[in-house]
């Protein structure tokens, strides 16, 4: 009696978009998830399913603008898609720069002046609902958490770089845990 197909365990890496984990590796880590089910990942369908459950951050959203203007895509435009706007160019253009943009090690003012000089020149508004998500998303993850839990109270860009100002701000007032008390 020959079993029933199952799925391959869900991929350890999630995949955000950042130039840490290039989305090439991830395709070819996903590619061969796959085909160790063959019988299972036979729908483009549930081979979007995989891939898009490992999706996280920047990458998750988007997938989610991508897939509203793409319905009937097969697994292949999916994939094709998402190594054209997640692949590092040796020279990255302007909007590939401010795709990419995140806090690293700024603070949230300079990160937000850095969005916006890119933004412009990307010939994007900080102001769309997206950009303000791509902005959340690019923050330090402690502050993203909480920021984006805030956003529906963050209508404008300005708003929402106040809101992770705040949190920023908090964040420096706690005192470090690995200090010497003296005792």
């Amino acid at each position: 009696m020959v079993g029933t197909p199952r799925a391959v365990p869900p991929m350890v890496h999630l995949f955000s978009g950042a130039y840490t984990y290039p989305v090439e590796e991830f395709v070819a880590i996903a590619d061969a998830s796959m085909a160790a089910a063959p019988d299972y990942y036979c729908t483009p369908e549930r081979k979007r399913a995989y891939v898009v459950a490992a999706l996280t951050g920047r990458a998750r959203l988007w997938f989610t603008r991508w897939s509203q203007h793409h319905l009937s895509a097969s697994h292949e435009e999916f994939r094709s898609a998402l190594l054209e706007e997640f692949h590092i160019n040796d020279t990255p253009t302007e909007h590939q720069k401010f795709r990419h943009l995140t806090q690293g090690l700024s603070t949230v003012a300079c990160y937000a002046r850095d969005f916006e000089a890119a933004a412009g020149r990307s010939k994007e508004e900080v102001d769309t609902q997206f950009n303000r998500l791509r902005f959340a998303y690019g923050l330090s993850p402690h502050i993203s958490d909480y920021v984006l839990e805030r956003f529906a109270d963050c209508p404008t860009f300005k708003d929402l770089v106040n809101e992770a100002g705040l949190v920023e701000e908090h964040f420096k007032a706690i005192p470090s845990s690995g200090s010497d008390s003296g005792a």
